[in-house]
């Protein structure tokens, strides 16, 4: 959120290191990863995410979706 991105991704990798079945982690990763356009490597954290609480899913596909929004909106034309 403030845009330390490479912060960010190092803690949740240190989370995942830690803690393998951490579901927040693999989200937020995702997250993170999606924003800088790895695509791949998010959706290997979002299914990652799904495996290991799958109650998660109806709100990480809402927030994708808004952010896969958002994104396409900021491109210049």
């Amino acid at each position: 959120m403030k845009g330390d991105v490479v912060g960010a991704s190092a803690d949740y990798d240190q989370a995942i290191a830690l803690n393998p079945r951490f579901a927040e982690a693999y989200e937020n990763r995702g997250i993170l990863r999606l924003r800088q356009g790895k695509v791949d490597e998010a959706e290997q954290d979002f299914a990652q995410c799904f495996a290991l609480n799958p109650h998660l899913r109806p709100t990480l596909e809402r927030r994708i979706r808004e952010l896969k929004q958002q994104l396409v909106a900021r491109r210049p034309q």
